[in-house]
């Protein structure tokens, strides 16, 4: 049920009492109204330090967490080529065409020029709107038992102007400048997400090539092995069986470099993708030595996370959540239009534009719902619920960020010492199958021995491998946490 107010004035009539002109001021003096303010928005501390390495047991200085700051979120600040920590021109190249032809990327920044334009779209609500309308019709009508044709012209042109006088339209707008801050957090989000997995992906194709490398020298040590044992059986020295393990050891050196090719190829594949190139018509070059795998600083603090995106994100969401309660409120408040007219009306068109086929009409118009069951409370109610949905998503994605560090930051530490102690017994194990291999030579020992000590150099070798993977993702994982970027 709506209660309908409407002053009219017309040439045709012009009804205007002193009643009506005071409820028009002081219609007019409320548009100084301050719009209603939503509650604010939670705010979440962290320390000022993010993690104390002691929790893990780690030989390094404790940190103090004693102070503690209300975040605010940066995420508009410039990341900066972060990847250039690994010192790869190539992969330095590679993240420019991701930049540039990521389709994930333009997907992301059409949608936040989409919510520009709702920025713009609200904001022209503010001002008032113009139209214009022409037309003639041709008719018959009876009149004193004749038959006539008749002529209609118009020619008008409509102007209607809702003022702000409750803040409906400055709500609306700050719900869309929050909903396109969100946007482009996920836009910034997105790309750092992209920039991540090329990097990711780049480096650990870049470590099977040396893998390959060193699996292609096992080839070739087995093959000779394989041969100098067949040479053995011939001549008698040796049983069959020896043979037959030495092919086995072959065999299956060759299946590994097969996955390993085949894991290359897939890897090449994902990064092409991500930089917008067709498989066919990109190609990787190999490296002579790895890239940089550089030791981030473990004194991260805790204003890091202002900087990730997904926090940025998540915040704006709920500010925009926030300002839709204040939208849901101000609909228990009357709509307010002021609409006027000018135009010509003719049955003559030569006669259109004299002056007394001019009509006009100004007035304007208050519209408010009295009953409507509780729809607009429910609304309100439902607007409050979803503010706290963001609210508890936007703890959980802090909480979250600072699980995503503290666990990098572990890792970091603790693969540094695990790959010195993995490379160590890589160099035991090295020594060892040299040793073997010439007691072998020299009759002292059997094959079988060189085949312990094979396998335990190879699987040596690859835990070494793996290592140094888990460190660059590592890596890569610690400055995503950190927003792409550290101080």
């Amino acid at each position: 049920m709506q209660y309908f107010i409407q002053a009219t004035f017309s040439k045709a009539r012009a009804l205007v009492t002193r009643r009506s002109v005071f409820g028009f001021a002081v219609l007019l003096g409320l548009s100084g109204c301050q719009m209603i303010k939503p509650a604010p928005k939670p705010q979440i501390a962290i320390g000022q330090q993010i993690s104390s390495p002691s929790q893990y047991g780690l030989d390094m200085k404790d940190w103090e967490t004693q102070d503690w700051k209300i975040a605010q979120p940066s995420a508009h600040l410039p990341k900066g080529e972060w990847w250039q920590i690994f010192q790869d021109a190539q992969l330095n190249q590679l993240l420019t065409q991701l930049n540039q032809g990521n389709a994930t990327i333009a997907q992301y920044e059409a949608q936040y020029r989409q919510a520009l334009s709702m920025i713009d779209q609200a904001k022209a609500a503010r001002l008032p709107s113009v139209a214009a309308n022409t037309s003639m019709t041709r008719g018959k009508a009876q009149q004193a038992g004749t038959l006539l044709t008749t002529n209609q012209y118009d020619l008008s042109s409509m102007a209607s102007w809702e003022p702000d006088l409750w803040g409906k339209i400055r709500q609306n707008i700050l719900v869309n400048q929050s909903q396109a801050k969100a946007s482009e957090a996920e836009l910034n989000n997105m790309r750092l997400s992209m920039q991540a997995q090329l990097v990711s992906r780049y480096l650990q194709w870049v470590l099977q090539n040396f893998e390959l490398q060193s699996e292609k020298e096992n080839i070739d040590n087995l093959k000779r092995v394989l041969s100098m044992t067949q040479n053995q059986y011939q001549a008698g020295i040796v049983a069959s069986t020896t043979v037959d393990q030495a092919q086995s050891q072959y065999h299956t050196a060759l299946a590994s470099y097969s996955d390993l090719q085949l894991s290359q190829i897939q890897l090449q594949h994902a990064i092409a993708m991500l930089i917008g190139q067709p498989q066919d018509q990109f190609q990787l070059k190999a490296l002579t030595q790895l890239p940089t795998l550089p030791q981030l600083p473990a004194n991260i603090p805790s204003r890091v996370l202002q900087q990730r995106p997904d926090v940025a994100a998540a915040a704006e969401n709920m500010a925009a959540a926030n300002a839709q309660v204040g939208v849901a409120r101000l609909a228990f408040f009357p709509d307010f239009n002021l609409v006027g007219s000018i135009g010509y009306q003719s049955s003559l068109w030569r006669q259109l534009f004299n002056a007394p086929n001019l009509i006009w009409s100004l007035g304007p118009s208050l519209a408010a719902t009295l009953f409507d069951g509780g729809r607009r409370h429910a609304q309100t109610e439902q607007a409050k619920a979803a503010y706290d949905a963001s609210a508890a998503a936007y703890k959980q994605t802090v909480l979250a960020a600072i699980q995503n560090v503290e666990d990098n930051i572990a890792a970091q530490y603790l693969l540094s010492r695990e790959a010195k102690q993995q490379q160590a017994a890589l160099d035991a194990a090295i020594r060892a199958e040299k040793t073997t291999m010439n007691q072998y030579k020299a009759g002292i020992v059997a094959y079988l021995n060189v085949l312990t000590a094979q396998n335990t150099r190879i699987s040596a070798q690859n835990a070494v491998w793996t290592i140094r993977n888990r460190q660059y993702q590592t890596t890569v994982s610690l400055v995503t946490a950190m927003g792409g970027k550290w101080d």
